[in-house]
């Protein structure tokens, strides 16, 4: 009778480091620190106000300017490739019944994945049907791609920031780059 009352208690003792060992886990998950692929979260190269300071000054440039820019959330996402990435959601407002969602996404890789990408960038150059633009004074190499995504190579690594399907954003991100960039060492 003893024999199975000490199995039954090893088993809640087993069961008892099992489920702390994964309540540790999903309190510290690993998107949030740093790695020798992601030096840096990628949340942690731009704060939601310049954020929001970026997009009032680039938004005030055009004709139709909003009446709102709102900043709503920021949130860091680890991709299946490994790639860490953060988006800022943010609204353009008009009017009462007017208001646009949009996306900003960052990302800075320093492996051989952020190496080929940007190999991949720079022999699209040149080719027919090729939205690919080489900018200068800005990191050691950067390039505007298909109206939506900037590529910076800086100190042995890849910044991305993409701007989804908002097209022409090119000020903002090359403003986004700038302060980013400056949190790269």
């Amino acid at each position: 009778m003893r024999g199975p009352q000490v199995l039954l208690r090893g088993a809640r003792i087993v069961l008892a480091v099992l489920l702390w060992g994964v309540g540790v886990a999903t309190a510290n998950p690993q998107s949030k620190g740093a790695t020798a692929a992601t030096p840096y979260p990628p949340c942690s190269l731009l704060t939601k106000q310049e954020v929001l300071e970026a997009l009032k000054a680039t938004e005030a440039q055009g004709p139709d300017q909003p009446t709102t820019i709102e900043v709503e959330k920021v949130e860091e996402d680890l991709y299946p490739t490994g790639e860490r990435v953060c988006h800022y959601s943010y609204n353009l407002v008009w009017g009462k019944e007017d208001k646009w969602n949009h996306l900003v996404r960052i990302s800075y890789q320093r492996d051989p994945q952020a190496l080929e990408e940007l190999k991949r960038v720079k022999s699209s150059m040149g080719k027919p049907a090729s939205a690919v633009e080489r900018l200068s004074d800005l990191g050691e190499e950067a390039y505007w791609v298909e109206a939506i995504r900037l590529y910076v190579w800086v100190k042995g690594g890849l910044l991305k920031i993409d701007n989804g399907v908002r097209a022409n954003r090119k000020e903002l991100s090359i403003l986004l780059a700038k302060r980013a960039l400056g949190r790269i060492r």
